[in-house]
C-alpha cells in the first residue's frame, strides 16, 4: 500500500474547497521543515478538480522546493467507512473483508480501492476486529494525477479524517488514555471524529452554510450537532476533551463563540509537540494553525518509520 521512498523528507498534502496546505516533514530531524498555505476563491458552478489543478500550477514555482514524495488527502464524506468483525480463526481476512466491503458499495467493488487494519483487542478474544475503507478508484486515480501534474509524486493516498488522528496522537499523547473529538470546520462542512488510544473510534459530517449566520449562532447549531454525536456515541460532552480546527476557526471571534457554548474546548496545535524550524510569528501562527493540522498530519504519517499496518486507501 505504500510506496517507498528514498528522500528523508515527506510532505502532506490537504486540498479543501478554498485553499490547499502542505507540510513537509524531516523523519531524520524530526520535525517540519518547510510549509505553505495558498488561498483561492470557490467559485460557483466551476468544476472544483479544474479549480484545483489550476491553483497547483499557478503555486508550482513555490511547490518545486518542496519533497516530490507526498500523501494526499481525500475528502473522507466520499468514502465507505466500515468496522468488521472476524472470527479469530478466520484465515481469509483479505477476502472476507473485501466480500462486506461489497454488500455496502454502490456499484461493483472493483471500481474501489481498499484497505483494512487490525484493531487490537485482547489476545483471548473469540473474534479479530478491523477498520476496512473504500474508495472510488477513480477519484483516487484522479487525486494521483493531480498530484502528479505538478511534478510530485503520490506517494500515499490517504483520508482526511486520518490525518486529524494522526496529528493529534503525535501532539497530544498524554490524553490518548482517554476518548477525545476533534472537530474540523470548513465554511460548509464540519467533520466530527472520535478517537482513541491513537486510533480512530468514528466519524460524523454534516454540511451547512456559516455565511449565512454570525459566529454566535453557528456556535449554538455546532454545539447541538456536538451533542448529538456525543450522545449517539454514548459520551457526556462535559466528560469528554474536545478539539477545533479547520478554516471556519481561523478567526477569534469564531473560536470564542463555540468556547462559550463548549467550555473547556481548545484549538488542535499540529506544533504542540512536533519542531517546526519554519519561522511563524505567534501571530501569524494563531492565524494559519487552524489550516494545517490536516496536512501536519498527513506528512507525518508519511514519515512514520515502522513495521505494523497502517490503513492507506492506495492502490
Amino acid at each position: 500500500m505504500v510506496m517507498k521512498s528514498k528522500t528523508a523528507g515527506f510532505c502532506g498534502l490537504d486540498i479543501q474547497k478554498e485553499y490547499f496546505s502542505i507540510v513537509q516533514y524531516s523523519s531524520e530531524d524530526h520535525m517540519v521543515t518547510d510549509l505553505d498555505i495558498h488561498s483561492f476563491p470557490a467559485e460557483s458552478g466551476i468544476d472544483e478538480w479544474k479549480t484545483w489543478k489550476n491553483e497547483l500550477k499557478n503555486r508550482r514555482g513555490r511547490l518545486r522546493f518542496f519533497s516530490p514524495s507526498v500523501v494526499c488527502s481525500m475528502p473522507s464524506e466520499y468514502a465507505l467507512i466500515k468496522p468488521v468483525m472476524l472470527d479469530a480463526d478466520e484465515q481469509d481476512i483479505a477476502g472476507t473483508i473485501q466480500w462486506e466491503l461489497g454488500q455496502q458499495v454502490i456499484g461493483t467493488l472493483d471500481e474501489y480501492v481498499f484497505d483494512y487494519e487490525e484493531i487490537r483487542g485482547a489476545p483471548d478474544e473469540p473474534v479479530k476486529k478491523f477498520l476496512a475503507v473504500a474508495y472510488r478508484r477513480e477519484l483516487v486515480n484522479r487525486m494521483a494525477g493531480l498530484v502528479r501534474s505538478v511534478n510530485l509524486k503520490p506517494a500515499i493516498v490517504d483520508l482526511d479524517i486520518f490525518g486529524l488522528v494522526n496529528v493529534f496522537e503525535f501532539n497530544y499523547s498524554d490524553k490518548k488514555a482517554e476518548p477525545c473529538l476533534i472537530i474540523h470546520s470548513e465554511f460548509d462542512l464540519t467533520k466530527f471524529v472520535l478517537t482513541y488510544n491513537g486510533g480512530f473510534l468514528d466519524y460524523h459530517c454534516f454540511e451547512h452554510k456559516t455565511g449565512s449566520v454570525d459566529a454566535g449562532g453557528f456556535a449554538v447549531a455546532l454545539s447541538a450537532e456536538t451533542d448529538r454525536f456525543l450522545a449517539a456515541m454514548q459520551k457526556t460532552g462535559g466528560r469528554i476533551p474536545v478539539y477545533i480546527t479547520g478554516s471556519y476557526f481561523q478567526q477569534t471571534f469564531s473560536r470564542e463563540a463555540f468556547f462559550e457554548k463548549v467550555p473547556g474546548a481548545e484549538v488542535l496545535n499540529p506544533f504542540r509537540a512536533i519542531k517546526c524550524q519554519v519561522k511563524i510569528d505567534e501571530q501569524q501562527f494563531q492565524e494559519y494553525s487552524t489550516q494545517l493540522a490536516v496536512a501536519v498530519g498527513l506528512a507525518l504519517r508519511g514519515g512514520q518509520e515502522t513495521e505494523e499496518t497502517e490503513i492507506s486507501i492506495t492502490e
